[in-house]
């Protein structure tokens, strides 16, 4: 029967007002649109389920959630068919530390029974519960990713096993336990009686391998047996797909190496065909100077570690007598990684091959797949801890090649807000872009900012609300270089931001330089290569690397730059 499932919400949200227009328009038109903001009323979100089986489709029905939900302000976070007539939803209370699993089924009119519920136990932190659950053939299990306690070092993300009785109350085994990370769970294969999942490695975080484990109904539960960890000695960072019958899995590398994709037989993990090696991907790398990947972990206070990537020019040798400028790109929000070993390949590879700059990304508190306690450390101080564990890496930095006189940050969104507070509080950053920056979490979005900074009430967390608002602190950034870039039909990050410091700035008689894309979206998507080439042009006068050409009399450390596609050497070796 074909049955479509959809969710409507009902506007009660403050609107904010932008221009949507094609420039050369003699009466523009301005449209407003919603915007939820922390403290500020959240849309109602409802859903609905339509039968499609004949010509004329029937009356929707809704969706009911069980009462003590109907009660809160809610998000839907994960919405599943069980089978034909059943579904799976995840019900999260607005203030992110509480999620609900219900089971509704068209038997009952679509009225929803709760399953299970996770409540956040730590005293600060959030729960992040956003994939459906795996259920079996006879939906008499599922599995579920949940954080479980691992002594002083908080919680982990585990594979959760609970069983569904009528007549009882379920029943949750975690299947997987220790420091680590299970990133997501593939499948579920009943006659098996096992979950595959990918999941990080103890003490590297920035691997991913994909594993089986048994269940408790198994003669041997809770057996873990890696999938990937045979097939390459050099691949480190995997991933999995498992076709409709799961009897086979394409298994993908995505590095560091040469990516590699392969079709295996989920019974005993036979190779039946190598799907793709990508060999143009080797041939257009050996036309090009790509750059050096190194890793390191810097030690940050009570006990912590930032992992950090630096980008290196292939020309670069570390034991020569010459200085790079360093550009920090900054835009990991909270919860995610940039420091891995997965293959990619963007603009700061292009930096640092064709600009020859050395290009860091870094992990700190707030990150993720490092435990949630080290995720959790930021709650309520979203912004302030990440940008001192940067300033404390970048203290640290003695590496002989980095030019500590030529260092520059860019950031977009949250990264935005970084480089701005970034700019302020430490002398070591003389340069920043920030793109579409957050200024005021007070103006963001309100699931984004709650989750971490809590309400912006007296009685949880006006402190740190007011003290985060970089507004009042813009007269630091003098005589700093300093470029700002939106989108004028940004919605995720409303322009208001950037007019906000801009307005703070000229107050305090900071001078900036602005980049507007009118009708620009939040990604620039119909301006990008605009985008990266203005960039590109701020940080090489950022750099002063025109300037440095032309006053050779001047003595200064040996600076290798790449201008019109040549090496200059400045300075004497």
């Amino acid at each position: 029967m074909p049955v479509v499932l959809y969710g409507t919400n009902v506007n009660v949200t403050d609107e904010i007002y932008g221009p949507n227009l094609p420039v050369d328009m003699f009466y523009p038109k301005v449209i407003n649109y919603p915007y939820p903001k922390p403290g500020r009323a959240n849309p109602v979100v409802t859903l609905w389920v339509a039968d499609l089986s004949s010509p004329m489709v029937g009356t929707p029905k809704q969706v009911t959630p069980p009462k003590e939900i109907q009660e809160w302000e809610y998000y839907i976070t994960a919405v599943q068919w069980i089978n034909n007539s059943k579904i799976s939803v995840l019900w999260t209370k607005r203030s992110q530390n509480i999620t609900i699993l219900t089971a509704c089924a068209e038997s009952d009119g679509w009225k929803c029974e709760k399953l299970f519920e996770e409540q956040l136990h730590a005293t600060k932190g959030w729960l992040e519960i956003n994939e459906a659950p795996h259920f079996s053939e006879d939906g008499s299990r599922y599995f579920m990713k949940l954080p479980v306690a691992d002594g002083a070092r908080g919680t982990y993300d585990h594979i959760a096993m609970i069983t569904v009785d009528l007549y009882s109350l379920s029943q949750k085994y975690f299947l997987t336990h220790g420091q680590f990370t299970v990133i997501k769970i593939l499948a579920y294969r009943s006659d098996h009686n096992k979950v595959y999942y990918v999941a990080t490695s103890i003490g590297q975080p920035g691997e991913r391998n994909v594993y089986s484990v048994t269940d408790i109904t198994d003669p041997n539960p809770r057996k873990i047996e890696c999938l990937s960890c045979e097939a390459s000695n050099d691949c480190k960072y995997y991933d999995a797909l498992f076709s409709p019958t799961k009897k086979y899995y394409i298994l993908e590398c995505l590095g560091p190496i040469t990516p590699r994709t392969e079709l295996r037989r989920v019974e005993n993990n036979e190779l039946i065909a190598v799907l793709n090696t990508y060999p143009h991907y080797d041939e257009r790398n050996e036309q090009k100077a790509m750059p050096k990947i190194r890793y390191m972990n810097v030690p940050l206070s009570n006990n912590h570690f930032a992992r950090v990537k630096l980008i290196l020019p292939q020309s670069l040798e570390e034991d020569e007598n010459a200085k790079y400028p360093v550009v920090v790109e900054v835009n990991n929000s909270p919860g995610s990684q940039v420091v891995s070993y997965e293959n990619t390949v963007g603009w700061a590879h292009y930096l640092a091959s064709k600009r020859d700059y050395v290009v860091i990304h870094m992990d700190v508190r707030g990150s993720g797949f490092q435990g949630n306690k080290y995720k959790h450390e930021i709650y309520h101080h979203l912004g302030e801890y990440e940008a001192e564990d940067i300033v404390a890496v970048m203290r640290q930095q003695h590496l002989s090649y980095i030019d500590h006189d030529k260092i520059a940050v860019w950031g977009q969104e949250f990264g935005g807000y970084l480089v701005t507070s970034l700019l302020i509080r430490d002398p070591l950053f003389n340069c920043g872009i920030a793109v579409a920056p957050v200024v005021s979490w007070r103006n963001y979005m309100s699931a984004f900012v709650e989750r971490y900074m809590g309400m912006p009430w007296q009685k949880d967390n006006y402190v740190n609300y007011d003290k985060s608002d970089l507004i009042r602190n813009v007269a630091a950034i003098k005589d700093k270089e300093f470029l700002i870039v939106h989108g004028t039909a940004d919605r995720k990050v409303n322009i208001q931001h950037s007019m906000l410091l801009m307005k703070a700035l000229t107050e305090k008689g900071v001078t900036f330089k602005l980049q507007l894309y009118p009708d620009g979206d939040h990604l620039l998507h119909e301006h990008k290569i605009h985008f990266y080439l203005a960039m590109e042009d701020f940080f090489s006068k950022c750099f002063q690397l025109e300037d440095e050409q032309d006053e050779k009399e001047v003595e200064l450390p040996i600076t290798k730059v790449i201008k019109g596609g040549k090496r200059i050497i400045i300075g004497e070796e």
